[in-house]
């Protein structure tokens, strides 16, 4: 099968087209025709060896050399111990611990699996981390009355961000990103925008609510000044000092009011479903043909892109 693997870190010009045997189907794996592939910043930072989490996938050189978490495709065979899905059935997931994506076919636990629904390949490969980053960023309660803000939000996590954001009913949902997407975001829900090259959000003297950090570009310590007293604030990525810098400031603020920390995503087939039922609506900033994955790859690093980049086969 076709596939694009990488044998050393870097950029996307690492990239490059080769052929691999057919994956092996496990007993409670699901062999899928793959059609479309979401890139995330997670894939950027495997594929660049950086930040050092990101050399979990081999010191010097990676162990996974293809990439690819978010998926979308056609059911091609099933393990004798799968249950809850049959050759033919459409299917997207997130397969961020196996990877291996971006090929013509892919094996994944039936678990990390959910059916597509109403959703084409190109809208259900664009939902499953980014989406799930949202939901559980944002969370379910009501927001009415309250001040949001998102750092990076015009990224694919980002944008659903913002939607989820305002679906709950947020008075003010501040978009932290580049200029250029700030008009944009204001089109999705966005009540006001900060260009992040121009201005610092922590340094304004305005507080929020919640604050969803989704790129850590700064300190912990700043960021709690622009929280309220009972206020939220959830780093998702970022710099490892970004990191545990919001360990050690969110562990001096545990008798406070304030809760600060790093939010470990929880994936699940019922974020999965809930995602396919419309929950969310995917912010697709482009779709790149299979043969222009390395160009992908360079348009989302370039940090234009205003939601998702996904790639078709």
């Amino acid at each position: 099968m076709k596939v694009y693997a990488y044998d050393s870190y870097g950029g996307p010009d690492r990239l490059f087209a080769d052929t691999r045997p057919d994956p092996d189907v496990g007993d409670t794996d699901v062999l899928i025709s793959v059609e479309a592939v979401g890139l995330n910043g997670s894939d950027l930072e495997t594929l660049r060896g950086s930040p050092a989490y990101a050399r979990l996938n081999g010191l010097r050189r990676p162990r996974r050399q293809v990439l690819g978490t978010d998926i979308a495709g056609v059911v091609l065979k099933t393990g004798p111990g799968v249950t809850r899905f049959a050759e033919g059935d459409r299917v997207f997931g997130d397969i961020l611990d196996i990877k291996g994506g971006l090929a013509e076919r892919v094996a994944a636990p039936e678990r990390k699996l959910a059916r597509c629904g109403t959703l084409t390949a190109t809208e259900a490969a664009a939902l499953p981390q980014n989406g799930a980053i949202a939901l559980q960023g944002i969370g379910d309660a009501s927001l009415q009355g309250k001040r949001v803000l998102i750092n990076g939000a015009g990224g694919a996590a980002g944008t659903l961000a913002v939607q989820r954001a305002r679906a709950l009913g947020a008075e003010v949902i501040t978009a932290v990103d580049r200029g250029s997407k700030l008009a944009r975001l204001s089109e999705i829900g966005a009540t006001e925008g900060i260009d992040f090259e121009r201005k610092d959000f922590t340094a304004q003297g305005d507080r929020w609510d919640l604050i969803l950090d989704l790129f850590g570009t700064r300190g912990a310590g700043r960021v709690v000044r622009a929280l309220k007293p009972d206020g939220r604030y959830r780093i998702v990525g970022g710099p490892v000092g970004a990191l545990l810098s919001c360990g050690l400031i969110g562990s001096l603020h545990r008798s406070g009011g304030r809760s600060i920390g790093i939010m470990a995503l929880k994936q699940s087939t019922d974020v999965l479903e809930r995602l396919a039922g419309g929950v969310l609506d995917p912010i697709i900033d482009s779709i790149w043909p299979f043969e222009e994955t390395p160009a992908a790859f360079a348009h989302m690093a370039s940090g234009n892109s205003v939601g998702k980049v996904v790639i078709t086969l």
